[in-house]
């Protein structure tokens, strides 16, 4: 007897060993392969998705948007309850009564899928699939599944069921480029979520299971099969009468195909808020934090600044001639997405030379194209670029691509402009960039010639050396500089620079060798002062671009861009005080809490860096130049105009950048390659006429409602203390008003060159500045 309860008891122990041991194991890995590695769920419910960061201009104009996932967050409330309705019965119709797990809605999907023989529905539910994707990764395991669904028990614990749905809801793809329901309202049907109706609804809903498969642009029919089982569901759970559900089935749906373009307005200057937002956030992640950013940007000047420039480069390649149609197509429906164009795109059908007309394929209507004998696409642009008299009607064929533009029902033949431009406009006093466009087209090329394009400024260049001259060296408006043949070594080379009219004019002021832009003068101060002297003030004002060690400096050899140069002048135009260039306003996260705001580092990078009485002195020449000089197309702008203009050899940039009390404004003018623009294109004549143009428009805005701009606005600039007023009429200079004569000023500690008659030999002017007298 003792001896079978001994067998028994030894029987007992070894089956208690042989069970134990599997289950300390499968307890072991549990907690090694599931348990251990659990993903921690602190302040999950503040989990931030990826969403899209807004882009808006200084009135809170929406421009623009950055994104990974284009995803807009919906608060609970703002979801309608017919969507949540819907997608509640297409994934969870279990949703409110179970606690993360839905063990009859697993069962009854088995049975379903068993039935139809593939796999039709699933049992995740939504509180699984939220799991899934925030917190997991996609890896099929038993592990992993185990895991989501530990996790989904215990979010459910934590989280109110209404905070589960707004984190699915903002969640789920729904293909066509939209993360959330929000996007998919906004993709699919161009509505706000509010206004969904429910056939739209429904069709959502049946997305999320596999949106490529239920794509409406790729199968119709089983996007509407999807989205009949979506309404059934609603109607079995009494969330919609039938009426109610034959309706929406008859509902015609308008659908359209996501736009993947996120620069909504003004890309160029886009594309610079977002390096600059990387540059100021290093450790945010602005394309996908939700954030808020807000810019410097005008829309008034903007648009202004696009017309004009895009009138200009029109007009200007016309001059050049037409370069024929842009390509051809094989097949009549083929897709024109791969033409690069400004325009809109047509296919030529056929040619009536007798009539001089063309029937062309628009859009998929037929348009009737006048070829006019008289207009500009009659000279013929060759590739050699050499422009001859050929009519288009002669060569133009069937099956040609061609731009059109289309404007009061007028078709006319167009042409993207090869010559191409950039302008720019700053508040100087802060450095704040109002306005940008670095091109004619950024769909055609995003290339920013504002900010990308380094060229050779040309006489542009020129106020930096007399700004060096007068701060530094004592120099003034009338000192007396030569305008003299002179040849000089540069490197192992003999220079012998000439003037634009090819002669010289002899001795001549300071002021009035800026206003002709004369180039022996700006050579001959670089020469006396030295080119380092120059390059120290343009690094002063901003220029950070290479700049050669040589006299070739005074006649802008260097290649900068056109935001260098604007800032300078900015510089200069603003009593010498330096402020960085700021295309962002501030940043703010998207509950509205301000993570980087401009205006604080502002006050810490402010300086001046030329006194404030050379700045304004220089200010009054350049105002010269518009009334006297190169660019006296602006004579009557109705403020002070304070500017350059610059040409470069060959006639291949066309500058002008021009200051008045509140705006500084750049334009440049060329090819992307080294091609010239034509004889006698300067500055003057090319980039001059589109300033003017662009300003004027902008002052009759600012007449026209002062409340767009939150800068008082000026007429004149204001003399700071230290300067004192001089008249100079022929041979006279004087303190003292002359009737008849130019104005200018000099710092008070110069006064006492000057003798206190009101007049003064010419010839003796030299006597007065005989330390700078060449």
């Amino acid at each position: 007897m003792v001896s079978f309860l001994h067998w028994v008891l030894r029987l007992a122990f070894d089956f208690l060993i042989l069970v134990s041991i599997p289950l300390v194991l499968l307890t072991l890995w549990l907690y090694n392969s599931v348990l251990k590695n659990l993903p921690s769920l602190e302040n999950f419910d503040k989990h931030l998705l990826p969403s899209v960061t807004k882009v808006l201009a200084y009135d809170g104009t929406f421009i623009g948007e950055f994104f990974k996932e284009q995803r807009y967050y919906a608060k609970f409330n703002e979801i309608p309850d017919i969507v949540v309705k819907a997608f509640i019965a297409a994934e969870d119709a279990n949703f409110w009564q179970h606690k993360g797990l839905d063990f009859l809605g697993i069962f009854r999907a088995f049975l379903v899928n068993l039935k139809e023989g593939r796999i039709k529905q699933g049992g995740s539910t939504i509180t699984q699939q939220v799991v899934k994707n925030l917190v997991l990764t996609r890896e099929k395991s038993l592990q992993r599944k185990l895991q989501e669904a530990i996790l989904a028990y215990k979010i459910e614990s934590s989280l109110k069921k209404e905070e589960i749905l707004e984190l699915y809801l903002n969640l789920v793809f729904l293909g066509n480029n939209s993360y959330g329901v929000k996007a998919a309202a906004k993709n699919y049907f161009r509505k706000d979520l509010r206004d969904l109706t429910l056939a739209e609804a429904a069709l959502l809903a049946g997305l999320p299971q596999a949106p490529s498969k239920y794509s409406p642009f790729k199968n119709f029919d089983l996007a509407k099969e999807r989205q009949k089982y979506v309404l059934n569901q609603m109607l079995k759970n009494g969330w919609i009468s039938e009426t109610e559900l034959l309706r929406a089935v008859k509902e015609e749906l308008k659908l359209y195909k996501a736009n993947f373009q996120n620069y909504f307005f003004a890309p160029y200057y886009l594309a610079e808020v977002r390096k600059e937002a990387i540059s100021v956030l290093p450790d945010r992640d602005i394309d996908s934090e939700g954030l808020i950013i807000e810019t410097f940007l005008i829309p008034d000047m903007q648009i202004s600044l696009e017309r004009s420039l895009r009138q200009a480069l029109i007009e200007l390649d016309k001059k050049f001639g037409y370069r024929g149609p842009i390509g051809k197509v094989s097949e009549p429906s083929e897709d024109l997405s791969a033409f690069k164009s400004a325009f809109r795109l047509a296919v030529v059908k056929q040619v009536d030379r007798t009539k001089s007309l063309a029937v062309v394929d628009l859009s998929g209507k037929l348009r009737t194209l006048n070829l006019e004998d008289d207009a500009w696409y009659n000279n013929f642009l060759t590739k050699d670029r050499q422009k001859i008299k050929r009519p288009v009607k002669s060569y133009l064929q069937a099956s040609d691509v061609i731009e059109v533009d289309l404007k009061e029902d007028e078709l006319t033949l167009a042409q993207t402009p090869e010559v191409a431009a950039g302008g720019i406009t700053i508040n100087p006093k802060g450095g704040e960039v109002l306005a940008l466009q670095g091109g004619f087209s950024y769909q055609v090329s995003n290339f920013n010639r504002v900010t990308q394009s380094f060229r050779q400024a040309g006489s542009a260049f020129k106020p930096i050396v007399y700004l060096a001259a007068i701060d530094q060296f004592g120099y003034t408006p009338l000192t007396i500089l030569q305008d003299e043949p002179r040849s000089f070594r540069v490197g192992g080379t003999i220079w012998s620079p000439k003037n634009y009219d090819g002669g010289f004019k002899g001795a001549m002021p300071l002021m009035k060798a800026l206003e002709q832009s004369r180039n022996l003068p700006a050579v001959l101060v670089t020469a006396r002062i030295g080119p380092k002297s120059v390059i120290k003030y343009a690094r002063k004002l901003g220029i950070e671009s290479p700049l050669p060690r040589n006299l070739t400096i005074a006649l802008g050899s260097a290649d900068i861009n056109v935001l260098e140069l604007v800032r300078a002048y900015g510089v200069i135009c603003c009593e010498g005080v330096y402020a960085p260039t700021r295309f962002i306003k501030r940043v703010l996260t998207s509950d509205g809490k301000v993570i980087y705001d401009s205006n604080q580092s502002l006050i810490d990078n402010l300086k001046e860096v030329v006194s404030p009485q050379s700045a304004f002195i220089l200010t009054q020449v350049m105002t010269g130049v518009t009334k006297r000089g190169t660019a006296t197309i602006l004579k009557d702008f109705p403020v002070a105009v304070a500017g350059k203009t610059g040409t470069t050899n060959n006639f291949e940039d066309a500058w002008f950048i021009g200051c008045t009390p509140n705006f500084t404004t750049g334009i440049w003018i060329g090819f992307d390659q080294k091609i010239s623009l034509g004889e006698k294109m300067t500055g003057g004549k090319v980039s001059a006429p589109v300033w003017k143009h662009y300003m004027l428009s902008i002052y009759e805005r600012i007449k026209a409602d002062p409340s767009k701009f939150s800068f008082p606005l000026e007429e004149n600039f204001s003399p700071p203390e230290g300067v004192v007023k001089v008249y100079v009429a022929g041979s006279d200079i004087s303190l003292e008003p002359i009737k008849g004569a130019v104005e200018t000023y000099i710092k008070e500690s110069d006064v006492a060159k000057f003798p206190k008659s009101k007049e003064t030999p010419a010839e003796n002017i030299s006597s007065y500045f005989e330390d700078f007298d060449f």
